[in-house]
């Protein structure tokens, strides 16, 4: 709530309209209107199934085809996650939307990788979770158009040695024996020479090492409101041993 004692929680959107409209010429205000009702009717038309046609007719013509198609996949991202509350749907708009914004980061790769990991954790979360209560859909679930988001390698990932990876991991544990979250994610990484590995190091022992190295430092020093060590509730705990 506001502590502007000048505000007021309780305005109406008429209320609201007509603050704006006290401050704006006729002329503004008529556009103003216009604008506003121009992109209900792009929103409404966006999400229709002749979504193109309806579209180009309301944008301006030195908007491209391609900026389009972009707008469009990040409306339907939004519904999509709006509409299921999946958190890997929901941790994909802001990546979109800095995308399109052309959000420069001066610690982008940092930042990317960060999100890759809190990211790869929760695929590999619900990749456990079909495997372990609805192994026979797991294939309804793959992390690789969600990882690619964050790296294109991953387009050439093995699903396999993904699975071989997640189900290695010992959630919670440390120790000598342990193979935690962040070494898997590295794993992965690796295997696909992801983040610039392959070119800094030709063999891929030295790949998985050396970006453990790095997300293990980074993840350490990450901000815990925005990225938050996994949550134990949530780790599969298997009456039996996982189908292999």
């Amino acid at each position: 709530m506001s502590t502007d004692p000048d505000h007021d929680d309780a305005l109406s959107d008429d209320a609201v309209a007509e603050r704006i409209r006290s401050v704006l010429t006729p002329e503004e205000w008529e556009a103003a209107r216009a604008a506003r009702k121009c992109s209900r009717q792009i929103l409404h038309a966006l999400m229709q199934w002749d979504w193109h046609a309806s579209v180009r007719q309301l944008v301006a013509e030195n908007v491209t085809d391609d900026e389009l198609s972009q707008a469009h996949d990040l409306i339907s991202d939004v519904v999509a996650a709006l509409r299921t509350g999946q958190r890997l749907s929901l941790a994909r708009i802001p990546l979109a939307l800095n995308v399109m914004r052309d959000v420069p980061d001066p610690r982008e790769k940092e930042a990317i990788k960060l999100r890759f990991l809190a990211m790869f954790c929760e695929c590999a979360l619900t990749w456990l979770h079909f495997a372990e209560r609805t192994p026979e859909n797991l294939h309804w679930f793959t992390p690789v158009p969600v990882l690619t988001d964050y790296e294109p390698a991953f387009a050439k990932l093995d699903i396999d040695y993904f699975d071989q990876c997640v189900r290695s991991i010992t959630w919670g544990k440390r120790g000598r024996h342990a193979s935690g979250w962040i070494r898997a994610a590295a794993q992965v990484a690796a295997s696909v020479g992801a983040f610039g590995s392959a070119e800094k190091h030709m063999d891929e022992s030295a790949r998985i090492e050396a970006l453990n190295n790095q997300f293990g430092k980074l993840w350490s020093t990450a901000d815990r409101e925005r990225f938050s060590d996994p949550d134990p509730r949530r780790f599969p705990k298997s009456k039996s041993p996982l189908r292999k």
